[in-house]
């Protein structure tokens, strides 16, 4: 492995270790203060389902940053599948909020309201890397770092 890429795998691991370790102290904080409106009845789901993905997303990105930090090239492909998964939650959602909020059915009005009201508390876990634009950035990274990988495996063959 050519020296740059392996201290860009340990900057992603200990980047990736920092902002799930984060988020898990923000999501766990929002459970404990979380509370129920009324007027939006179908929040609670909402906010339980975009916690649990955001629980799942952050313990991924922790075991991910351990396996970058140990250069296993494991590590990239579990980050590469997670933030494109992450990536893609994030404008579903979005996607899916604007298309049921613009409903006349009263009842898929309030699922579309309650998706949109917890976008930001429901989403606080995973939301520091999306308003970075970290996916993005780490993909891109991880992308020329394996295709590094991949021409250095391939020299090694030759030689």
């Amino acid at each position: 492995m050519k020296p740059w890429a392996s201290k860009i795998l340990r900057l992603l691991g200990v980047i990736n270790l920092a902002i799930g370790a984060f988020g898990l102290a923000l999501v766990v904080n929002g459970l404990r203060s979380y509370a129920t409106q009324q007027e939006l009845r179908f929040e609670g789901y909402a906010y339980f389902f975009s916690v649990s993905f955001n629980l799942v997303c952050l313990l991924v990105l922790l075991l991910s940053g351990l396996l970058l930090w140990r250069r296993d090239g494991r590590g990239i492909k579990l980050s590469k599948w997670l933030f494109g998964i992450e990536i893609a939650y994030f404008v579903a959602t979005a996607l899916l909020s604007l298309w049921l909020t613009s409903s006349q059915n009263p009842a898929v009005r309030a699922v579309g309201l309650s998706i949109a009201a917890v976008g930001g508390t429901g989403n606080m876990g995973i939301a520091l890397q999306i308003v970075t634009g970290y996916p993005i950035i780490a993909l891109v990274l991880l992308t020329l770092i394996g295709r590094s990988l991949r021409h250095t495996k391939s020299e090694a063959r030759l030689a």
